[in-house]
């Protein structure tokens, strides 16, 4: 016997077409248990976001369009009071591991897509004072927060 479901439009689609087109959790493809380390878990799977914009060719064009019209244009550092030191900024920022828009897209791309972005930053010598020398994306599915405090922890495939 066929089993139906009734949708919010109204419509009545098969139950077995609607589990072939279901994003199954790849756990196995994507090993992300936090759990052991009291993680805040997101409200939604994150891995599932990913998929879709992998499976939906429409989304994913959408996701990185909007990225490129964005971080594509480039950038342009401006002072407000001073100019001294906007040649040693863009120097700074020139000679960076990765170009500074591509590293925008990937982020612009996970903000779309699943609705946050991480970015790490490094300083020389691990100096808070010291120059920037390091500016990389960082895939916002992989990223949990601990419970109760301001760390983050991330989590890459084995």
């Amino acid at each position: 016997m066929k089993q139906f479901i009734y949708t919010s439009k109204k419509k009545l689609i098969e139950r077995d077409i609607l589990e072939r087109h279901a994003i199954k959790n790849k756990s196995e493809d994507l090993d992300l248990s936090f759990t052991d380390k009291q993680a805040v878990e997101p409200p939604y799977n994150l891995s599932a976001l990913v998929v879709i914009l992998e499976q939906n060719t429409y989304h994913k064009r959408a996701v990185f369009q909007k990225a490129v019209d964005i971080a594509g244009l480039g950038w342009q550092l401006k002072s407000i009071e001073e100019e001294d030191g906007i040649e040693q900024a863009e120097d700074t920022v020139k000679s960076l591991n990765e170009d500074l828009v591509e590293v925008f897209k990937k982020g612009l791309i996970d903000y779309f897509a699943i609705g946050f972005n991480f970015f790490e930053i490094s300083r020389e010598d691990n100096n808070p004072n010291a120059a920037i020398d390091y500016v990389e994306h960082i895939p916002a599915h992989t990223i949990r927060f601990l419970k109760g405090r301001k760390i983050a922890l991330q989590q890459k495939r084995n």
